[in-house]
């Protein structure tokens, strides 16, 4: 059932509005807005109105925004996952909430591309039982100092080419689970972790 699944280029929705530039933070909810007035957008893969997303107007910078995407249940993520949230270069957190599945996900390729600013993910709530790409997944996330991938399932994963490449500022990352018998590819896996203690 592809019912609440997010369509991967959900952000053209409103690119005439805002740019990615403009966006501060990014929230996944397991609901949809209670508030009709606002303006929603349809970003369900089936556009049958399972997933919406909308944009408010960040508290602390008033140039920028914060993008939801909501659905009722939750939010399937496609199954090519790839670039999915690349290029947020303002974004400084991004919450996945409890209605965030993955699970029907097999490519994480550059999900995180050149997210500069991110601070914050947690992504424990990730199933990535499928996945057979994390290639350059977090490459250019410059600000994350901390990364836990402990609860990663990566026994179908064959690339991980630059998956933390250019991460310069992360201290600490966990992937003491991570089983790597059939990945193929690791070039520049850590590329540039100059600040990475543990």
């Amino acid at each position: 059932d592809q019912s609440g699944t997010l369509k991967k280029n959900y952000f053209k929705v409103v690119e005439g509005e805002v740019s990615k530039s403009q966006i501060r933070n990014i929230f996944l909810l397991g609901t949809l807005p209670e508030d009709l007035q606002r303006k929603t957008y349809d970003v369900s893969l089936e556009g049958d109105g399972s997933v919406q997303l909308w944009l408010e107007r960040n508290d602390t910078y008033r140039d920028l925004y914060d993008l939801y995407i909501g659905g009722e249940g939750g939010v399937k993520a496609p199954k090519d996952s790839s670039r999915l949230f690349q290029r947020y270069e303002n974004v400084e957190k991004i919450i996945f909430g409890e209605g965030f599945s993955t699970k029907s996900v097999t490519n994480m390729n550059n999900m995180f591309w050149m997210c500069k600013r991110l601070k914050e993910l947690d992504l424990s709530s990730f199933d990535t039982e499928r996945v057979t790409d994390m290639g350059f997944m977090f490459y250019g996330c410059k600000r994350l100092k901390e990364l836990d991938l402990s609860s990663f399932d990566t026994k179908s994963v064959t690339d991980m080419g630059g998956m933390f490449s250019y991460c310069e500022r992360l201290q600490k990352l966990n992937i003491s689970n991570f089983d790597t018998r059939n990945v193929k590819n690791m070039k520049k896996m850590f590329e540039e972790c100059k600040s990475l203690q543990k």
